[in-house]
């Protein structure tokens, strides 16, 4: 009887530590979006329009009000040879979000990368994160 209750009192334990640990995170399109201390979301993403006009956005918000945001949005022509070649640069500062929306011609069969810089400062406390978006333009036939 003594032995039944112990097992029963580990298992009740068990259980309940089971249950106290979560992973704090957010559900999104790709999967699962980790918990940074400041950034409450960020993206960046390259569309192709129907008429071959490449559109470029970039987003980022912070989970503080006050959080300062400084974001460079870079974009490259990527050759598996030659490696990437800078094409143009944006750059903006802001309090709780930052937003971009961009415009470019791509070339037929190109590779571009998209790249999102971020540093957020709140409260004295710097994070810094990287974002990354790669596609291949092909023009409709």
């Amino acid at each position: 009887m003594k032995r039944r209750l112990m097992q029963i009192l580990a298992f009740a334990l068990c259980m309940s530590l089971f249950l106290t640990c979560q992973v704090l995170a957010d559900n999104t399109e790709d999967g699962v979006m980790p918990l940074w201390d400041n950034v409450g979301g960020i993206f960046c993403e390259i569309l192709y329009r129907e008429d071959g006009l490449g559109i470029l956005r970039g987003s980022v918000s912070s989970r503080f009000e006050g959080t300062e945001i400084y974001a460079r949005l870079t974009l490259y022509r990527t050759h598996w040879l030659l490696g990437d070649t800078l094409l143009n640069y944006w750059t903006a500062a802001g309090y709780d979000a930052v937003d971009f929306t961009e415009t470019f011609w791509p070339e037929d069969e190109q590779k571009y990368k998209l790249v999102l810089e971020v540093t957020t400062i709140y409260n004295g406390h710097e994070e810094t994160l990287t974002f990354t978006d790669v596609e291949t333009y092909q023009e409709s036939p």
